[in-house]
């Protein structure tokens, strides 16, 4: 049972990073279309985060929240990463970076996990789905 709130702690926390980040830039974003395309992806990444949590309850758990440093990293990062240059494709960059790490994270962590809860696992088969569709998305923006 652990292992399993364990791995929906992780596909949790990874959808979270994701809608921080996004909230850490969208507002410099100017290219409408572009924008578009990062509200849907939010969206996709809020989805999830529900989903995570409706599991969570079924297993009679509550979800861990993001620690006030890893906020704190995120929002640097950004920041740092598109504070001269808030150009559409420096912030699709920024954004497949991030999103790449967590690809890496979250294949990682389907290999190490074989044997968890079935609904858990299908929530970790959409995580990576919807990255390696939205940095195909993203891409377009470079």
């Amino acid at each position: 049972m652990q292992k399993n709130i364990n791995f929906l702690n992780f596909i949790y926390q990874n959808a979270e990073f994701g809608i921080i980040n996004i909230d850490n830039v969208i507002e410099k974003i100017q290219d409408i279309d572009f924008k578009n395309l990062i509200r849907d992806i939010r969206e996709d990444y809020l989805n999830l985060s529900k989903d995570t949590i409706k599991l969570f309850t079924k297993f009679g758990q509550k979800e861990e929240e993001l620690g006030k440093l890893t906020k704190i990293n995120s929002y640097l990062s950004t920041s740092f990463k598109t504070i001269t240059d808030h150009s559409t494709s420096n912030i699709a960059k920024t954004l497949i970076e991030s999103i790449n790490k967590g690809t890496i994270e979250i294949t990682k962590a389907l290999n190490d996990n074989t044997d968890i809860d079935e609904e858990a696992r299908a929530l970790g088969d959409k995580l990576q789905y919807l990255e390696s569709v939205n940095v195909e998305k993203l891409k377009e923006y470079l």
